[in-house]
This record gives structure tokens, C-alpha cells and sequence, in this order.
């Protein structure tokens, strides 16, 4: 299950894809992968400076070693993403959220 998984990484990187809003739920710093010519639906991620933006794997591999390095500024991006959360997410119940989670661990 991706929930299982959104536990023990420390990041998340996706190209297009709803994971991005279950990583940002679960704490974990979002990288964005654009690529030419190929359309994807996470402006909202852009706008919201969640994203750490990357175009090729050479700055994928810089993002890491540098969040490794000089660790990541936690407290700025959680700032950022109650207020994401808090606007995409007016009508989410958490705790509704939750238990489908354990139900579907329970499979």
C-alpha cells in the first residue's frame, strides 16, 4: 500500500500523480519531475511552493545530496502546507480518512 510506504521514505517524487497530495498529508517533502512535452496536472503543487521543481536527474540527485547536507526547512514548508491543506482540503475529514487507511490495511 502507498500509505505503508509514505511512512518510511523521507521525500517524494512524482511526475503526475495523487501521491503528491498523499505525500504532502503525510509530511513529506514533494519533488516535482517536469518533463518537455509531456502535460501534467500539478500546478496546484507549483503555486503552492510545496514542490521542489526538477527537469532532469542530475538535479534530482543535486535536491537529495543538498536536503542531506544542509538539512530542509521543516517549519517553513509545514507552514505552507496547513495552509495548502487547509484550502484544498476545507471539507476533508481526517479522521474519515484514517480509518479507511486502516481498513484498507486490514486487506
Amino acid at each position: 500500500m502507498i500509505f505503508s510506504v509514505l511512512e518510511e521514505v523521507d521525500m517524494v517524487a512524482v511526475h503526475s500523480s495523487t501521491v503528491g497530495m498523499d505525500a504532502i498529508v503525510y509530511k513529506r517533502p514533494l519533488i516535482l519531475i517536469e518533463q518537455k512535452n509531456l502535460e501534467n496536472d500539478n500546478q496546484v503543487y507549483k503555486d503552492s511552493g510545496l514542490a521542489l521543481i526538477i527537469s532532469s536527474s542530475d538535479q534530482l540527485a543535486e535536491i537529495v545530496q543538498g536536503v542531506a547536507k544542509s538539512g530542509f526547512d521543516f517549519n517553513e514548508w509545514n507552514k505552507r502546507r496547513k495552509e495548502f491543506l487547509n484550502f484544498h482540503l476545507a471539507n476533508y475529514n481526517a479522521d474519515a480518512f484514517l480509518n479507511f487507511v486502516k481498513e484498507l490495511r486490514s486487506f
